[in-house]
């Protein structure tokens, strides 16, 4: 529970005979949270994310048992294989995605009692069927992602290039891993369903654009690594409107307004707004 009173932005700290201004906060510990001082606003942010969301589901009740338990046959069948593991896993990764919207519509991480007070009241009502909804959104991504892999298994009869082999399994396990619901955030599943259309198209129209293809991979390749560059020198927060990973994002919709036009992006997308994106944040 929130035992510790309000979190100050900052705190003064001695080390090594100065006083440096260090930053407090929330950590996940897994059954429990703590409080820690770090170096940096930045480090204390992400952290923040991660030990608001766990303190929230711990306080408020995550409804896993509650939801698994009103799954139907076919929802389950469609949900057994995912990147968390089992189905209980899959749905706790959907609380953890649920928490974060409601952490991010009350503003962020909380800092003080009265703030996780009325956070809580807001989960105890909305958390089950934010929940709910995320896993029937999960249903639509792993039934497109299952298709896909199929698809990319028979890639290699085709006499697709093992390059745009490559690609796509790694575009795949970028998209779907452990965490990937919090990751993706509950609202861009259906984004993730559009990533996964668009691969499909792409290995459709692969080996005949062969040519073509290997063109778009080296250009967001290329577009990645200074993604990658970025992340290093500013790694995400964690919050769902956070700045690095809305490059993360573009590059996702590069890949759909290359690779598979027709599927659709919901707005204008080129290599040159994703590196004024990065430009952006690291000026």
């Amino acid at each position: 529970s929130w035992t510790f009173g309000d979190l100050p932005a900052t705190v003064e700290v001695q080390r090594g005979g100065h006083v440096v201004t260090a930053y407090p906060a929330l950590v996940d510990e897994g059954a429990t949270v703590g409080v820690r001082v770090v170096a940096t606003q930045a480090e204390a942010t992400r952290l923040g994310w991660r030990g608001a969301r766990r303190l929230l589901v711990l306080v408020a009740g995550a409804p896993v048992k509650q939801v698994v338990k009103g799954l139907g046959p076919r929802s389950r069948l469609a949900l057994q294989f995912n990147p968390d593991g089992e189905i209980p896993d899959l749905v706790a990764d959907c609380v953890d995605a649920a928490a974060d919207e409601l952490i991010a519509a009350g503003g962020g991480p909380p800092r003080t009692e009265a703030a996780f007070t009325a956070l809580l009241a807001s989960a105890r009502e909305q958390l089950l069927p934010l929940t709910s909804d995320a896993v029937r959104r999960v249903e639509a991504v792993l039934t497109q992602a299952r298709e896909v892999a199929i698809a990319i298994g028979a890639a290699p009869g085709r006499r697709v290039p093992e390059a745009a082999i490559a690609d796509l399994r790694a575009q795949m396990g970028g998209l779907l891993h452990r965490g990937f619901v919090a990751t993706a955030g509950r609202r861009r599943l259906p984004d993730l369903v559009r990533y996964l259309t668009a691969m499909a198209h792409r290995l459709e129209k692969l080996p005949a654009n062969a040519a073509r293809d290997e063109l778009w991979t080296a250009q967001v390749a290329a577009v990645t690594a200074e993604y990658a560059q970025l992340r290093a020198a500013a790694p995400p927060t964690g919050a769902p409107d956070d700045p690095v990973t809305r490059v993360r994002w573009m590059i996702e919709e590069l890949r759909v307004g290359l690779f598979a036009q027709t599927v659709g992006t919901p707005r204008p997308i080129s290599e040159q707004r994703v590196y004024k994106a990065i430009d952006a944040i690291s000026a």
